[in-house]
């Protein structure tokens, strides 16, 4: 036998999970440390089996470039999708799977970087 949630009893209602069918988050750096000025950030090199997007957002407290770099090999990527970003404001960046292989870059401007950023990176299946 089974009891009902009582609303006077339970004030919370009852919440069903939702739940993500068809994406697969790569990497969420959500604080990557200050990078030199000049230097460049990069993410670990992802299979793309099943995916057919990569896409990248954050936010950097200075300009800078960012990049989602496609393979063949896992070692030459040679085809690349580019963002310049702006300093404080938010940006985002997805590209078309071509590749067996992914990873994503962001390169620092002409200023040293001075605190954590945000940056979330994430392979998307089909119907994701």
């Amino acid at each position: 036998m089974s009891v009902m949630p009582n609303p006077i009893m339970d004030p919370i209602p009852t919440v069903v999970p939702i739940q993500t069918i068809g994406t697969h988050l790569a990497c969420v750096e959500i604080n990557i440390d200050p990078v030199l000025n000049g230097a460049t950030w990069t993410s670990m090199i992802r299979s793309t089996d099943g995916y057919v997007r990569a896409v990248l957002m954050g936010i950097f407290d200075q300009d800078g470039t960012v990049y989602i770099d496609q393979s063949y090999d896992g070692v030459n990527f040679d085809y690349s999708t580019i963002l310049a970003t702006v300093a404080n404001i938010g940006f985002a960046l997805s590209a078309e799977i071509i590749a067996p292989y992914v990873r994503f870059r962001w390169a620092n401007g002409v200023v040293d970087d001075t605190t954590l950023n945000r940056l979330y990176c994430s392979l998307r299946s089909e119907g994701a």
